[in-house]
């Protein structure tokens, strides 16, 4: 009879327990929180000029770099674009000095007329 009592003692105990375990993770879920929203407006961008005078400072960057390096030196004798302006493949940006260039090529021409004589008295 003392066994049965204790068994009914945990059971209610357990029993107990697992109600206010219940009713309390019931009680969590209902509670609702509140989410303060901002208000904002949404308009289209469009070109237009600024009516008060604005100053807004910053750095831009390019979305690409490209190193500019000549195959061989010479003078620049004429620019095609000017800082800023957008640029596409194969587009001249400068002119160098032709007589320059045309030394340089004299000059390889010589080069390879050596080489050439060279070649034919070693064979």
């Amino acid at each position: 009879m003392g066994n049965k009592w204790i068994g009914i003692t945990v059971a209610g105990i357990v029993l107990t327990t697992a109600a206010v375990g219940g009713y309390s993770l019931a009680n969590k879920s209902l509670k609702t929180t509140t989410v303060s929203t901002i208000p904002v407006s949404i308009v289209s961008a469009t070109n237009g000029s600024l009516s008060k005078g604005q100053m807004f400072s910053g750095l831009t960057d390019t979305v690409k770099k490209v190193p500019l390096a000549p195959v061989v030196s010479s003078k620049i004798t004429k620019v095609y674009v000017k800082v800023g302006d957008k640029v596409s493949k194969g587009q001249p940006l400068f002119a160098v000095d032709s007589a320059a260039m045309q030394q340089t090529v004299n000059q390889a021409k010589a080069g390879l007329d050596a080489a050439r004589a060279n070649l034919a008295q070693a064979l």
